[in-house]
């Protein structure tokens, strides 16, 4: 590239360097980019130059911090003593804060359901969106397979969520596992056609929630389904609408954090209710299911009766399986 070309891009490479070493803690000033700006891209500009430069990038972005100050010297024009504004302690405003970029990247980095080198590429980068303060490769501490073969997740998801969007019909194929020599292998797969709500998190695992006839939801993994094909089916008018609804559960006092963590502070209604207190939350039906199961010991399902019949039969399933053995 010539000098002349190199030129043209000098405000893009300052606003790199703001990028790559500055935040609202860290700031640099004028000199401090004319420094890199020849150490990292072996260009040479003149103050005036950088000036006219900077002048016209924070013109164009509004993420780029600056401390104006005042100082006396010799105008360009007049050559006489005046008062001359300067711009210095240049940082750039990231989108994500050093928290925010934190939390995206663990939560990345535990899930179950994409491969290491994609999770790698991923965690890559989002530190690539972060300022100088970040901490880079914390994540990749530990970080293991946890699916194997060819991952075809970001391709699913966009498939599917096109299909939410334009309310149709979803058909694929789910993968189905049966005991082999050395453990798990591939069975014949299930063939899935649904209707599809929404796509979300479920512990660790990215999963798809539908419904096959419209009136009862089922969660799939988004790793374990491939050959996906939006149908041109639109979504029949069903009964089940994958919307959330009102349920209330009876539990002790000690229960209110587990609710609060599982529900939201602002999503519950509390209130006395014989020895306990009752509890009023909006939640779908799958997360109010997981949730009674999970503190079956401590908490009842009061409404709507279909959870509390679900609940009933899942525990009496397992209460069967065990033999009705209790310690």
């Amino acid at each position: 590239m010539s000098t002349s070309q190199s030129k043209k891009l000098v405000p893009f490479y300052i606003y790199e360097i703001l990028r790559k070493y500055t935040d609202v803690e860290q700031t640099l000033t004028q000199k401090d980019i004319l420094d890199k700006l020849k150490d990292e891209y072996g260009i040479t500009v003149e103050r005036k130059t950088l000036s006219r430069n900077i002048q016209e990038l924070i013109s164009l972005s509004d993420n780029v911090g600056y401390t104006e100050t005042v100082k006396k010297g010799k105008g360009d024009e007049t050559g006489e003593t005046e008062e001359l504004s300067a711009i210095t302690d240049l940082y750039l405003v990231h989108e994500f804060s050093d928290g925010e970029l934190r939390l995206l990247v663990d939560l990345l980095r535990d899930s179950d359901c994409i491969q290491t080198s994609q999770k790698e590429k991923l965690i890559s980068k989002l530190e690539d969106m972060s300022g100088p303060g970040f901490t880079k490769g914390k994540a990749y501490a530990g970080l293991a397979d946890s699916v194997s073969g060819s991952n075809q997740l970001f391709l699913n998801i966009e498939d599917i969520e096109d299909a939410i969007s334009d309310g149709r019909m979803v058909s694929f194929k789910y993968k189905r596992f049966v005991p082999g020599i050395n453990g798990p292998v591939e069975g014949t797969p299930d063939e899935y056609n649904v209707i599809p709500y929404k796509m979300q998190m479920d512990g660790n695992s990215y999963c798809l929630i539908c419904s096959e006839d419209g009136f009862n939801e089922i969660s799939l993994r988004m790793d374990l389904i491939y050959d996906v094909d939006v149908t041109l089916e639109p979504v029949p008018h069903a009964g089940y609408n994958g919307s959330k609804g009102t349920v209330v559960f009876s539990a002790g006092k000690d229960m209110v954090s587990g609710f609060v963590e599982e529900f939201g502070k602002d999503n519950i209604h509390i209130e006395a209710y014989g020895d306990g207190l009752r509890f009023t939350v909006t939640a779908d039906s799958s997360t109010a299911l997981v949730f009674a199961l999970k503190h079956s010991a401590d908490v009842t399902v009061i409404a709507p009766e279909s959870l509390l019949r679900d609940v009933s039969s899942t525990l009496w399933a397992g209460w069967a399986r065990y033999g009705g053995i209790a310690s």
